[in-house]
């Protein structure tokens, strides 16, 4: 279920937007996108419009382990953290995963650099990886 409710500030107007049953959700940096993951372990993308009205959600795919945190890079390219020892990028413009970057343990932060070239993760057994992209 999806609700939109505005409200005036003295200086702003914040948008409220509600979605059932998200857990965690990321902003992409160049276009209005809105991607959330549920406590069903789905990855669900939404648009919004410059108005912020919101569309109904793709669905991008169901992980079978809880999702414990989500990044954006700058092109769009989202890094999905699992308890499972995969780290899966996906490329949002395309709908399709394009790398899994194997890992020891599971991870509970990501976080990505502004240019989208840096990839730091913090895992469950409280190391810091970072992934550097080559291309």
């Amino acid at each position: 279920t999806i609700a939109n409710k505005t409200q005036k500030d003295s200086k702003d107007i914040w948008r409220d937007l509600r979605v059932d049953s998200v857990a965690l959700c990321a902003v992409t940096q160049n276009t209005y996108q809105l991607v959330c993951a549920t406590s069903a372990r789905e990855i669900l993308l939404y648009t919004l419009d410059e108005h912020l009205d919101i569309t109904a959600p793709i669905w991008l795919h169901q992980f079978s382990q809880p999702i414990k945190s989500l990044a954006m890079g700058a092109d769009d390219c989202l890094a999905v953290a699992t308890e499972y020892m995969v780290l899966t990028l996906w490329q949002l413009n395309t709908l399709s995963c394009v790398a899994e970057l194997a890992h020891d343990w599971g991870r509970k932060a990501t976080a990505s650099s502004a240019d989208g070239r840096l990839l730091i993760t913090a895992s469950e057994d409280e190391t810091i990886s970072l992934w550097q992209r080559t291309a």
